[in-house]
């Protein structure tokens, strides 16, 4: 897979970027998100979702987040971790919000095993750039190189052809702090 990136198309503050124009769903329908066969119907229809922004994708109210996935509050057993996501996304979860810098890719890895054999039409996942290492010298870089590859490694390491939603982590923190260093100079 070829990726093209161009420095003029990079978001100079946290934005969401539309990359998957499939979703038309309204309030009063099942999302575009479920799979027959594979969705708890019930659960799905009593899940409630909103538009995401200016993106046009219908999300389910509740949000997967899986910042714990990266051991951010401690351990936890992978085949739960697994579970949990599943299960989540049969209920009518629709939206997973992850990161790079969650567990240094674990949470994109865990992610990745769970979300296998889950039809990718069937949620939407969101990840970011810019913030990466635990050092805090090293901690961010929005180069355009660093940009690309942490998106490739990030479709890898979830087994994922797209990715819906690309946020820009932290520049604001990371211009502030560029300031701060020009300053005591």
């Amino acid at each position: 897979m070829t990726v093209e990136f161009h420095a003029r198309e990079l978001p100079q503050q946290d934005l969401f970027c539309q990359l998957d124009k499939r979703n038309s769903a309204n309030m009063n329908s099942l999302p575009s998100t479920y799979v027959e066969g594979f969705h708890d119907l019930e659960a799905v229809r009593t899940m409630e979702y909103k538009k995401l922004g200016k993106t046009g994708l219908m999300v389910s109210k509740l949000s997967f987040g899986s910042g714990p996935l990266g051991y951010h509050y401690g351990t936890y057993d992978e085949a739960d971790a697994i579970e949990a996501v599943r299960r989540a996304i049969k209920q009518g979860v629709n939206f997973i919000d992850t990161a790079p810098f969650y567990g240094q890719g674990r949470s994109e890895k865990t992610l990745g095993k769970a979300l296998k054999g889950i039809p990718r039409h069937a949620y939407y996942i969101a990840t970011k750039v810019g913030r990466y290492e635990l050092d805090y010298e090293n901690m961010f870089d929005f180069t355009v190189e660093k940009t690309r590859k942490s998106f490739e490694k990030s479709l890898k390491l979830l087994g994922v052809d797209y990715i819906d939603v690309i946020q820009v982590r932290d520049n604001a923190r990371y211009q502030i702090n560029q300031l701060r260093i020009k300053i005591q100079i």
